[in-house]
């Protein structure tokens, strides 16, 4: 493999993968700060507190076992009088 890669696409190759590393290297550094900046971590904190209310809703909901309003509902009026035959 050594063989196909000439002294010319060497130093091409090195800058390309210097450039690279360099971009990875300033992503890892910016990162944090975007993400403090948009108060993502704030954010996911305030969804993780939501998931666990919602868990405790309806852990409740279902040590309770309501049901609800739709399911025992009963029609008004009888609405078979009004459909063809």
């Amino acid at each position: 493999m050594a063989m196909f890669i000439s002294n010319y696409y060497t130093p091409t190759l090195v800058f390309i993968v210097l450039i690279g590393v360099f971009c990875v290297g300033i992503y890892l550094l910016l990162r944090p700060l975007f993400l403090w900046y948009f108060k993502i971590y704030s954010i996911v904190s305030e969804l993780k507190e939501n998931n666990a209310l919602l868990r405790e809703i309806l852990d409740e909901l279902r040590n309770k076992d309501i049901q609800t309003p739709a399911s025992t509902k009963q029609p008004k009026e009888d609405y078979s009088k009004y459909m063809p035959r």
